[in-house]
């Protein structure tokens, strides 16, 4: 059981941990056993390979069914915040809104506050609900305690901003990303934005700088 738990959920991407998944999840009816419960690490730890592997598809169908597990309903925060999040990867994303915002009532203090809230501001940008989409991206990059995420948050804002022809509000943010980027792997990255933003404001002088 530990291993195929242990493929499960850290090769859960791959062809091979779908496969022990089902085996693990047909324990019960193949061997008249249930193994174990998953715990919650496991299950961020299964999902989070299947998001960063862009495997949305598989992730729903997981969070849907743990929904129907009795032995989930403890996890019901992490359900919760994992279908909004897999939702906006799929570009379901008014679906994606509704349920982070749900998410965001129902648990507040939820250590995925600040993830949800991302994802939330994400959506909404992709769904043109500007105004929702900069109220919340901005409180993650203000608030967060995660310096990637945050950074996350300003390099999303200014897209948003260069999108809507608003490049002055892009500068400001991106100004704020490299700032907060000394020494990290995203700093050219935050440069060349900036430097994108301040050419479109005409400070030519600024964007060589950047």
């Amino acid at each position: 059981v530990e291993s195929l738990m242990d493929l499960a959920v850290n090769s859960a991407h791959t062809v091979s941990g779908r496969i022990a998944r089902e085996e693990l999840d047909s324990y019960d009816e193949n061997y008249a056993h249930r193994p174990r419960t998953q715990t919650q690490r496991e299950l961020e730890r299964e999902f989070e390979a299947l998001s960063k592997n862009g495997k949305f598809d598989w992730s729903f169908d997981r969070v849907a069914a743990g929904y129907a597990r009795p032995d989930w309903q403890l996890q019901n925060d992490l359900l919760s915040f994992y279908k909004g999040r897999f939702e906006s990867g799929l570009s379901r994303h008014r679906a994606a809104i509704q349920d982070l915002k749900n998410h965001r009532s129902a648990y507040p203090q939820s250590a995925f506050a600040d993830r949800a809230l991302y994802y939330l501001g994400r959506s909404a940008y992709l769904d043109d609900q500007d105004s929702l989409a900069i109220t919340s991206l901005t409180r993650v990059a203000d608030s967060s305690r995660d310096t990637a995420l945050a950074n996350q948050a300003l390099e999303l804002l200014g897209l948003l901003y260069m999108d809507r022809h608003r490049p002055r509000d892009a500068a400001i943010v991106l100004q704020r990303w490299v700032d907060r980027s000394r020494d990290l792997p995203s700093r050219p990255d935050a440069l060349w934005r900036l430097g994108w933003a301040l050419w479109e404001t005409e400070d030519f002088r600024g964007a060589r700088q950047a």
